[in-house]
């Protein structure tokens, strides 16, 4: 996404055309307004938002995850009916995947090909499930 190039500034150096160049500015602002506010959105949109989870939780396509286990083990679970291309992001954020492990609970589908849940248990992890059909189903991709 472009925004257009403002004309040149008016200058008091240049009292013979600062009135025109003053008006041309003026008028160029609403379309650079509208264009700087259209890519703020798109920019805002591709921004991810983490969500900070300490208990059990069921994960949603899109999910970015904190997974904080220093208060003790949980398990996240995994979405229920996914459709290929759906992810989810988890962190370790409490640093203690080691002492108090993440499970990733399938909810059905196979992580990796395997028809089992899956144990996190280093600290530090951070890493993106993508849903890849029936066969292999949840994948690492990070």
């Amino acid at each position: 996404m472009a925004i257009t190039a403002l004309p040149d500034a008016p200058s008091r150096s240049d009292p013979t055309n600062f009135a025109t160049e003053a008006d041309a500015w003026v008028a160029a602002m609403d379309t650079f307004t509208d264009e700087a506010n259209a890519l703020a959105t798109a920019l805002n949109l591709s921004i991810p938002v983490w969500i900070t989870k300490t208990a059990a939780y069921t994960a949603v396509n899109g999910d970015n995850i904190l997974c904080d286990t220093s208060g003790g083990a949980f398990t996240i679970t995994m979405p229920l009916s996914p459709s290929a291309g759906e992810t989810v992001r988890f962190a370790d954020g409490g640093h203690a995947f080691v002492t108090y492990n993440l499970t990733i609970g399938r909810n059905s589908q196979n992580i990796m090909g395997a028809a089992a849940n899956m144990t996190v248990s280093v600290n530090y992890e951070y890493f993106m499930l993508v849903f890849s059909g029936a066969t292999l189903g949840w994948i690492l991709a990070e």
